[in-house]
């Protein structure tokens, strides 16, 4: 079982420190025990969706220490980098097959990529996992500019 403190503290072995790309915060949805948060990022090659399903505890509330039942980012340092570790503890789907992947990441360290780094970051700044419990609604949709 991996936590998001568990992959922000791999991030590091797996990536070298890059500029924080922004993210941005879409939606919370309750499932079950499962909370399902959504959100976006800005890439070099335009705008990136991500998506972080986490264990509800008891009090059926998530944190930085909740388990990680899903993650993904649609960039490609995701998909090259880290979808088959993480596919591999069961926290994504398995990967694409790409030749190179284990090239790019040899050790195949579960590690989140930069998006998703700063998205779980951002997360912890603006107090969303201390917000979202088992009573909450689904937070407002956030307007592109």
């Amino acid at each position: 079982m991996v936590t998001l403190k568990n992959l922000a503290d791999n991030y590091s072995k797996v990536f070298s420190p890059k500029v924080t790309p922004k993210v941005r915060h879409s939606s919370a949805k309750h499932n079950g025990h499962y909370v399902l948060l959504k959100g976006t990022a800005t890439g070099s090659n335009g705008l990136y969706t991500m998506e972080v399903e986490l264990q509800k505890d008891e009090a059926g509330k998530v944190s930085f220490q909740s388990p990680v039942s899903y993650i993904i980012c649609s960039c490609p340092a995701f998909q090259y980098y880290v979808q088959d570790p993480l596919a591999k503890i069961g926290s994504t789907y398995p990967g694409t097959g790409h030749v190179n992947k284990k090239i790019n990441n040899p050790k195949q360290v579960a590690a989140p990529c930069k998006h998703l780094l700063a998205y779980i970051n951002y997360l912890m700044a603006k107090g969303v996992l201390n917000r979202v419990n088992m009573t909450a609604p689904a937070l407002p949709e956030t307007k592109k500019k």
